[in-house]
């Protein structure tokens, strides 16, 4: 699995499509995730079965030390089968050869299959972030 350039509308339409599949009808909108991508700090680790994409994670530079993993999804029919342990540890060894001592990553909520993978991988508490909401009835 190497770096995958998301650098025409084609790439672009696929992983839109793979990452509304993965998140049940959720994903970011095709101009931001342009804008995403625009950036060249931005890099993303593709798993592919044939010429469909199938899953995606992501890293982009925070600081020289430290960088952020995010935009972890495998669509369903592949999940369990060790391809996001495979794109997060491919993107940890490019993080590794970039010089990065430091890789952190979130989830949303309590999403507990992601969280038990992360910690197999060897992720610890780095932090967190505290979001309250109001229900306004």
């Amino acid at each position: 699995m190497l770096p995958f350039l998301l650098d025409n509308s084609e790439a672009l339409e696929q992983y839109h499509q793979a990452e509304l599949a993965s998140f049940d009808g959720v994903a970011w909108s095709m101009n931001h995730l342009r804008w995403m991508q625009g950036s060249p700090e931005m890099v993303n680790f593709c798993a592919f079965a044939g010429n469909q994409l199938i899953g995606n994670t992501s890293t982009w530079r925070i600081t020289d030390e430290r960088s952020a993993t995010e935009s972890v999804f495998v669509i369903p029919e592949w999940q369990k089968q060790g391809v996001a342990r495979s794109m997060i540890c491919t993107a940890l060894e490019h993080l590794k050869q970039q010089g990065k001592s430091i890789a952190t990553l979130g989830t949303h909520g309590n999403n507990q299959k992601a969280i038990r993978l992360y910690t197999q991988i060897g992720y610890e508490l780095y932090g967190f972030i505290l979001t309250i909401g109001y229900a306004i009835d």
